[in-house]
């Protein structure tokens, strides 16, 4: 629940999935918000006290005229439950964040998402902006409480060491800070960088038109992202795509690889992230995948799978047609 500055009003939100917004002297209803479909998790008042923020187990964030209990925007984008939402101190900017362990950035006045913090190993519960506006503090269950700037998608960009590349439109690197970094394939300038895994980066891959780009963590965890705008990218669900160890986009950019620790090898229609063959190998486990082959319509060219056999260190690669 959550008081309005002037304290004239308290809102409250739970399970049945209503947020009721009280008179706070007089205990007498004002208005039931009814628009979340599900439990409702999450309340908080701008500073002037014009907007009630509200988000829920529907994956949504939704903007209300706390006086009227009119609303007046829906703002889209989260992949699991929003378990919390802030405003900064002067207003211009709303924090949500939740199941996806990622923390959205939005315009509130105009319902503009305008970056993403990511990189937090498990949920984000709770988080609280400094008095002056120029730390973020995020706390869940990775057990880490983290300070972020939240008027930049990091907290410096100092030399670091690259475990990986990728080459398209833009150079991608993984590097070993943890952080993916998109430049300009000519002058080497940073654009964007996408997230910050905590344990680190193992395998990048980029659409070959480049309009998506694939991140695995150290903690098996893939992210499709949009490099121009840096926001993830509205495809399947995170559930569906856990334990992976390498990625691969086939050269017209119609199937997207997976192979995880399960040894089993997925081929994937890249928009849905549905899963339309699969192989299973009695090898340990995949390190890398590479897709030389032109594809035709649904059906996959030649895939080369890059695997480490039992009781050995060097990798074997395995030919599929």
């Amino acid at each position: 629940m959550a008081f309005s500055p002037d304290g004239t009003l308290v809102t409250t939100a739970g399970d049945d999935g209503w947020v009721r917004i009280w008179n706070a002297a007089t205990g007498v209803l004002r208005h039931s918000l009814t628009d979340h479909v599900s439990g409702s998790r999450a309340v908080a008042f701008s500073p002037d006290g014009t907007l009630l923020a509200t988000g829920g187990e529907d994956r949504r964030v939704r903007l209300w005229d706390p006086r009227t209990g009119a609303g007046l925007q829906t703002l889209s984008g989260h992949e699991g439950y929003v378990n919390t939402v802030a405003f900064s101190p002067d207003g211009t900017l709303l924090a949500t964040a939740g199941y996806d362990r990622s923390v959205r950035l939005w315009n509130p006045a105009t319902g503009a998402a305008l970056r993403t913090l990511s990189g937090h190993e498990g949920y984000v519960n709770t988080m609280a902006f400094s008095p002056d506006g120029t730390l973020l503090a995020i706390a869940g269950h990775d057990k880490a409480v983290r300070l972020r700037n939240p008027a930049t998608h990091t907290t410096g960009d100092e030399g670091t060491g690259v475990r990986e590349v990728a080459v398209g439109s833009r150079l991608v690197s993984a590097d070993d800070d943890g952080r993916v970094r998109i430049r300009n394939a000519t002058t080497g300038a940073i654009s964007h960088v996408l997230t910050d895994y905590a344990r680190g980066v193992r395998t990048v891959a980029f659409k070959p038109d480049g309009t998506s780009l694939a991140t695995v963590g150290e903690d098996g965890q893939m992210w499709l992202w949009d490099p121009d705008t840096a926001l993830p990218a509205a495809t399947f669900g995170t559930d569906s795509i856990r334990g992976i160890r390498a990625a691969a986009y086939s050269p017209d950019g119609t199937v997207l690889a997976t192979s995880d620790a399960y040894r089993t090898l997925h081929l994937r229609d890249p928009a849905t992230g549905a899963v339309w063959r699969t192989f299973t190998t009695d090898y340990r486990r995949s390190h890398t995948l590479a897709h030389p082959g032109r594809t035709q319509g649904r059906t996959p060219g030649p895939l080369h799978h890059h695997v480490e056999w039992p009781g050995q260190h060097q990798g074997a690669h395995v030919h599929l047609g």
